[in-house]
C-alpha cells in the first residue's frame, strides 16, 4: 500500500498543484495553455528522443504487448461505437468514441511508469516505444471516427491524416532517436546535456498544465456520453487488455506498464480535433471525469499481483 501511495499520489497531487495555481490566478488561462504547448511540443519530444537514442534493439522485440494495447484500444472503439447507438440523441457519436479510446500516454500515463519504475530504464524505453505506435494508431482512427460516415473517407480526409502524422512532435522525436540509435551514432556531451534538462521538465510541467486546464464545470448537460466515455476508458480498456494478455501469456511488470497505458484517462488532445469538428463539449467533459476515475483505475493496476 505505501509503494501505491508513492507511485501515484505524487502524479495527482501534481494535478492538484496545477488547479490549485490556474484557480487562484497564478497560472492564467493563457498561461495554461502556454505550458500544455511547451510541453507538448519541446519537454515531452526532447524526453522521447533521448529515450529513442539510448534504446536496445531487444526491447524492440515485444510484440505481445503492442497487440495488448491495440486489443484493449479495438475493444473501447467497439464500445464507444455501441454506447454512441444505445444513447443516440444530440451527441456526435464521433466526439464519444474518440473520447473512449483516446488515452493520454504522455501527460498520464508516463510520469505514472516513470514512478512506479524507477531505475528500469529498459522497461521505460518499451514504454515510450508503445506510446509512439499507439500513438500512430490514435491519430488515425481519431481522424476516421470523427467523420460523419465511412463514406466521407475521402482523398482529402486521408491527406489529413498524413499530415497530422508527418507533423506530430512526439512521433517525429521517436523516430529520429531510433535513426540514430540504428546507425551506432553517440550524441555528443554538450547536446546530450542540453537535451536532458529540457526532457527532465516535460514529466512534471504536463502534470501541472493538466491540471491547470481541468474544469468541473465541463460535465454540465452530458452527464451520462461523458460517463459512458469515460468507464469504457479506464475501465473496460484495461480488463479487455487483461484478457487478451493472459490468452498470449504476457506476464510480470511489463504487463503492468502496458495497463498502466490503456488505464490512462481521455487525453487532452482529443479536444483539439473534437472542436475542430464543430464539437468539444462532450469530449472536455471525458478529459475532466475520466482523469478524475483514472485515480480508482490506476490504483488497481499498480496495486495487482501480475501473473
Amino acid at each position: 500500500m505505501i509503494e501505491l501511495l508513492n507511485t501515484l499520489v505524487p502524479v495527482f497531487l501534481i494535478i492538484l498543484l496545477g488547479a490549485a495555481l490556474r484557480h487562484g490566478g497564478f497560472i492564467p488561462r493563457p498561461m495554461a495553455h502556454w505550458a500544455n504547448r511547451l510541453t507538448y511540443w519541446v519537454g515531452l519530444p526532447a524526453l522521447l528522443f533521448l529515450e529513442a537514442v539510448d534504446t536496445q534493439i531487444a526491447v524492440l522485440n515485444r510484440w505481445d504487448l503492442l497487440v495488448v494495447l491495440l486489443g484493449g484500444t479495438l475493444a473501447c472503439i467497439g464500445a464507444g461505437y455501441a454506447a454512441a447507438h444505445a444513447i443516440q440523441g444530440s451527441i456526435r457519436s464521433g466526439e464519444l468514441i474518440q473520447s473512449a479510446f483516446r488515452g493520454n500516454l504522455a501527460f498520464i500515463g508516463l510520469p505514472v511508469i516513470a514512478y512506479s519504475m524507477q531505475g528500469d530504464t529498459e522497461l521505460l524505453t518499451l514504454a515510450v516505444l508503445l506510446i509512439v505506435a499507439l500513438i500512430l494508431f490514435y491519430n488515425v482512427v481519431s481522424v476516421v471516427v470523427m467523420i460523419e460516415g465511412w463514406h466521407h473517407l475521402n482523398r482529402r480526409m486521408i491527406g489529413l491524416i498524413g499530415r497530422r502524422l508527418s507533423t506530430h512532435p512526439l512521433v517525429l522525436a521517436c523516430l529520429l532517436g531510433l535513426i540514430v540509435a540504428g546507425l551506432g551514432y553517440e550524441l555528443p556531451t554538450v547536446l546530450r546535456r542540453s537535451i536532458e534538462p529540457v526532457g527532465r521538465m516535460a514529466l512534471p510541467l504536463a502534470l501541472i498544465s493538466i491540471g491547470a486546464m481541468l474544469d468541473p464545470r465541463q460535465i454540465h448537460g452530458f452527464e451520462v456520453p461523458i460517463l459512458a466515455a469515460s468507464l469504457i476508458k479506464v475501465a473496460l480498456a484495461p480488463l479487455a487488455g487483461f484478457a487478451i494478455a493472459l490468452a498470449l501469456g504476457a506476464s510480470g511488470e511489463p504487463l503492468r506498464m502496458t495497463l498502466i497505458l490503456l488505464a490512462c484517462p481521455t487525453a487532452s488532445t482529443t479536444f483539439i480535433l473534437a472542436e475542430h469538428s464543430g464539437g468539444g463539449q462532450l469530449t472536455a467533459g471525458a478529459i475532466v471525469a475520466s482523469t478524475l476515475l483514472s485515480l480508482f483505475t490506476l490504483g488497481v493496476v499498480l496495486s495487482l499481483p501480475m501473473p
